[in-house]
């Protein structure tokens, strides 16, 4: 599925695209106003297959951007999502006249991008000759669908400076320009059997010790960490001193020794790393943090964590 993300705040734009290249839906375009949007679709030579439409912005607003979409008749049976902010839900009923399929409130995890997504899919696979102009509005309480899944990304109770991925990339883009940074990507690479084994509740307390133990490990250093969900946490390490990943994902591992390996609880941890700290420009670190998560959802279960080579 192919996606076109339209945002003029460039921290939630790489929110969405944060949360769309750790999904499957991994063929997605990114921009900041509507004219760019218009522009794109005049350009492209294949469709896109859904949209992410920001309500309020400068010059064209989404609402009228939505409008002009489905005046394509290529358009007119595609997926439009808006993404609006709890005060703005009075905007909702002229953006549902203008051909809005469904909505995403400010402010969202991941996963509830990815599902509102999922559930566009399906109904575009399961009904296809309907007009997907015509709403399909499930209230975001709704969207709890998503728990119990090992993607799920709840909360780790308990595990100091632990930030939603959204608060994180505030904060992350609020360090100053000449903060030297590492940024790590954790995995526990028997998440799915956990989850597999374990209730909801013992799989959560299981990945909370994990974060507690990666805390731990940090507690002399500033950091800021996330959960993403299928037992990957992302770590932002704001210090000039180098770090050894190797030892930390030691250091976690060794916490979970004391509880056998047949034990159903027992978690292993790899990680990745960026290399040493650097200066990173404000425009790149969500960028950094994107390809960390990346490559460490590609690791499998080593004996050892492997350094990412420098970008």
């Amino acid at each position: 599925m192919r996606i076109l993300a339209v945002d003029d705040d460039p921290i939630i734009l790489d929110l969405l695209g944060l949360a769309l290249s750790n999904s499957p839906y991994n063929d997605f375009e990114l921009t900041s106003s509507s004219e760019e949007a218009l522009q794109l679709l005049e350009e492209s030579e294949d469709p896109f297959e859904c949209f992410l439409l920001d309500i309020r912005m400068p010059g064209m607003d989404g609402i009228e951007l939505c409008k002009r979409i489905r005046e394509y008749p290529e358009y007119d049976q595609t997926p439009i999502i808006m993404v609006t902010r709890l005060d703005h839900r009075n905007y909702l009923e002229r953006a549902i006249m203008a051909g809005a399929s469904d909505y995403v409130v400010k402010p969202f995890e991941g996963p509830e991008v990815i599902m509102r997504i999922e559930l566009a899919e399906v109904r575009r696979l399961l009904m296809p000759h309907e007009r997907m102009s015509k709403p399909f509005l499930v209230p975001s309480e709704l969207c709890n669908i998503a728990q119990g899944r090992v993607s799920e990304a709840f909360p780790l109770k308990g595990v100091s400076n632990f930030f939603n991925l959204q608060d994180m990339t505030y904060r992350l883009m609020d360090l100053p320009m000449f903060t030297q940074m590492t940024f790590l990507g954790l995995k526990v690479t028997n998440a799915p059997n956990l989850h597999a084994q374990l209730s909801r509740e013992k799989f959560q307390n299981v990945m909370g010790k994990v974060g507690k133990a990666a805390a731990g490990a940090l507690q002399n250093k500033p950091f800021m960490m996330s959960h993403h969900g299928n037992g990957i946490l992302s770590i932002v390490i704001a210090t000039n001193k180098l770090l050894s990943h190797r030892r930390l994902g030691a250091s976690i591992n060794q916490a979970f020794r004391n509880i056998p390996r047949d034990t159903q609880a027992r978690p292993h941890v790899v990680i990745a790393s960026s290399g040493p700290p650097k200066h990173v420009p404000k425009s790149e670190r969500v960028v950094r943090l994107r390809r960390t998560l990346k490559s460490v959802r590609q690791m499998s279960e080593k004996p050892e964590a492997e350094q990412l080579t420098d970008w």
